[in-house]
């Protein structure tokens, strides 16, 4: 994932209200994401308005802190909005639009910044938001689990120092100035939960840190099998083709075989060796070994083995006979008895 195009802020703008003009360019799989944070206002809440070229970011695509009464010097609402590939308008230069909701008081002090971001999981995200006041080190609680996606972004109203994220996060996005500082960063691992996401900071800042965790998208499994699921009389030596609705890839992982009756692993492949072959939608398998015709078969692969070449989407993993299951044995089903079977010989 990378930033796309040039960031657009607002800083330190005396209203609860304020627009700011953002470009919008070409690419993929984007993600436009919209930050804000007022303070120094009456019960400042969640946005009331919050558009973006004239399309309304729905209202469940909010996240927003009122700390005025737990503790913090101030009333003070953040709050970030986020739209997909599918819901944006046509390129080129846009009004964002946003009203907080509350009532201005003397130094009311509103911020606003949008990004665009290519690449992006086009998964509506888990909202997580975590704010302090002056603060060196702040840090979200998430529930990132293996193989999830989880994008922060963070907000220090009155310090321009560069943070250190602090928890193996990657920064995308990093932009200061007037006295404030937006940074962006994402945290993918497919092998271990976090717990954490943040940043620590050269100076003590009003600091407010707005997550996002989803798990990926899958690809849709394959259309049909070849052998197909449940076939019987299967050649020992045929190869195995998996057909999608789409231009496929592949991933990492194993792919393999195994006996039903005991599910003993046959034969076990890694994705990359060139006895699977991926061409357009069709992943073709040659077996490295004769099968016993005595036996009946599953296939099985890995979560992300094969993925969809437009976004890399992982295909779901097959994982037991109910998948894809197939038999070399000629027949392999009920015998019809015949009548002279049941008349005793003399």
């Amino acid at each position: 994932m990378q930033r796309l195009g040039t960031d657009a802020t607002l800083l330190h703008h005396t209203s609860l209200s304020g627009t700011v003009s953002h470009t919008l360019v070409a690419g993929s799989s984007r993600m436009v994401i919209v930050f804000g944070a007022a303070e120094n206002g009456d019960d400042i809440e969640a946005p009331t308005q919050l558009d973006y070229g004239g399309v309304s970011i729905p209202g469940g695509q909010r996240a927003y802190i009122d700390d005025g009464d737990t503790g913090l010097s101030q009333d003070r609402a953040a709050f970030v909005g986020w739209l997909f590939e599918s819901q944006l308008p046509a390129d080129g230069a846009h009004d964002v639009d946003v009203t907080f909701g509350g009532t201005e008081q003397g130094g009311i002090d509103t911020s606003l910044f949008v990004t665009c971001l290519e690449g992006a999981e086009q998964v509506a995200p888990t909202v997580v938001t975590t704010a302090q006041d002056s603060v060196s080190a702040l840090n979200a609680t998430i529930a990132h689990a293996a193989g999830d996606w989880t994008l922060g972004v963070l907000f220090q109203g009155d310090s321009d120092t560069d943070p250190t994220w602090s928890n193996g996060e990657s920064e995308l996005v990093d932009s200061a100035g007037g006295g404030a500082r937006f940074s962006v960063a994402e945290h993918t691992d497919a092998a271990a939960a976090k717990t954490a996401f943040g940043a620590t900071f050269n100076s003590s800042a009003r600091a407010t840190i707005v997550t996002l965790t989803t798990a990926p998208a899958l690809a849709d499994p394959a259309t049909s099998y070849t052998p197909a699921h449940g076939a019987v009389g299967v050649s020992t030596t045929a190869q195995l083709v998996a057909t999608f609705g789409v231009t496929m890839q592949k991933g990492s992982g194993n792919v393999g075989l195994r006996r039903q009756d005991n599910d003993a692993l046959v034969w076990q492949l890694d994705v990359g060796d060139s006895a699977i072959d991926v061409t357009g939608s069709v992943v073709t398998i040659t077996q490295p070994v004769t099968l016993d015709p005595s036996r009946k078969y599953w296939v099985e692969w890995d979560l992300g083995a094969f993925q969809r070449a437009s976004d890399s989407a992982d295909v779901p993993p097959l994982t037991n006979r109910q998948d894809w299951r197939f038999s070399c044995i000629p027949y392999d089903g009920p015998h019809l008895l015949r009548l002279k079977d049941l008349v005793p010989t003399t």
